[in-house]
């Protein structure tokens, strides 16, 4: 069951703005190397997949009831860096 208390959304937070910070900066590494704009990548970065989910889910089924934190936290995450994904303006690349 999943827990909703202000220690689970300050984690969800944390995650949130880790994330993004490091994708965002993994686009303009990455950007630089494969001649693409940095804003392409971020918008193929930032939505998030399902994988951090499902390996919560594993913990869960491994530790039943030790860390439902951790399971609430990832997927507040997960979906508001899913929302805030959706909102990025649309990017193509020019054809050259």
């Amino acid at each position: 069951m999943a827990r909703w208390n202000v220690a689970t959304i300050w984690v969800a937070a944390c995650i949130l703005i880790l994330r993004i910070a490091a994708k965002l900066l993994a686009s303009l590494a990455a950007a630089r190397m494969a001649d693409v704009p940095p804003a392409l990548l971020a918008t193929v970065l930032l939505p998030p997949g399902i994988m951090g989910i499902a390996l919560a889910v594993n913990v869960m089924l491994v530790a039943p009831g030790a860390f439902d934190w951790v399971l609430s936290s990832i997927t507040v995450a997960a979906v508001v860096a899913d929302v805030l994904a959706a909102f990025l303006p649309d990017v193509h690349e020019d054809p050259a």
